[in-house]
């Protein structure tokens, strides 16, 4: 087992703040013409947005598909730049980054101090820096993280996938760890507690495989608190997660869930509609 040493450090850079971006000062001031008063300053072009973050310092900078496709011994101190966090542990310890023009293999789980829980939210764009390894099946950056905030955008659309997909016979589910998917098809509750212990997983089924929806982002009973065997939703998004030798499904919001048909009458049945 790996003990990580938490001694991070968390700069939180706003996007509007100057030390943020890079300014095009080029064509400021036209010094081929000192008497133009009219073009003195570009007002239009002072800022250059498209490169808001300087990461030529960035050690080890690297793409999370290039992990994934082992450019990258692992122990390494690697950088990603640009990426957007799908995913928040409720316990306040790692977020779930995602490289926004990946289809597939472009998740990464990021651990960092709780001291630090609270600081980031769905959508915020990161660079972050720290050591790559794999100490079980998810792919990690840890161990002295320093992750940057650059910016704010939109989620990345969900991939579709059925739960066949992930845990039927032949499934490979790995190119989507730690991405944001969505469940397809035939989905109805099958069980309220995965295992003899509750570890606050319920299973979903399509008939011929039991898959597991977690609460590390959100805890399904909290929207849908008269859940029931037999209940069915039309779809569910989350981060595909892997923990304890199961894949499982993380969503982040009670908006996830969609298309709720209970067997009673909960008041909750259109949550996520």
């Amino acid at each position: 087992m790996r003990i990580s040493s938490f001694s991070l450090m968390a700069v939180l850079t706003l996007a509007a703040c100057a030390g943020s971006r890079t300014t095009d000062s080029s064509d400021a001031t036209d010094t081929m013409d000192t008497t133009d008063t009219t073009d003195t300053t570009d007002t239009t072009d002072t800022t250059d947005t498209t490169d808001t973050t300087d990461t030529s310092d960035l050690p080890g900078l690297t793409t999370i598909p290039d992990i994934y496709a082992g450019k990258i011994a692992e122990d390494s101190v690697v950088s990603v730049s640009g990426v957007i966090v799908v995913g928040i542990a409720g316990a306040g310890d790692r977020v779930y980054v995602q490289d926004p023009t990946a289809t597939m293999n472009g998740g990464i789980e990021v651990y960092h101090n709780k001291a630090l829980a609270g600081t980031f939210a769905l959508g915020d764009i990161l660079d972050v820096t720290g050591e790559y390894y794999r100490p079980y099946q998810l792919r990690r950056i840890g161990n002295g993280t320093t992750l940057t905030i650059t910016g704010s955008g939109a989620l990345p659309a969900p991939i579709p996938l059925e739960i066949d997909d992930i845990v039927g016979n032949g499934a490979n589910p790995e190119p989507y760890e730690s991405m944001r998917v969505t469940l397809t098809g035939s989905i109805t509750v099958d069980s309220l507690n995965a295992d003899s212990t509750d570890y606050g997983e319920i299973t979903v089924t399509d008939g011929s495989s039991s898959f597991r929806v977690d609460d590390l982002g959100y805890n399904v009973d909290d929207g849908f608190p008269g859940l029931a065997v037999g209940d069915t939703f039309a779809s569910i998004t989350g981060v595909l997660g892997h923990t304890f030798s199961n894949y499982k499904l993380w969503p982040m919001a009670a908006s996830d869930f969609v298309g709720y048909n209970g067997q009673t009458d909960t008041g909750s049945s259109d949550t996520g509609n």
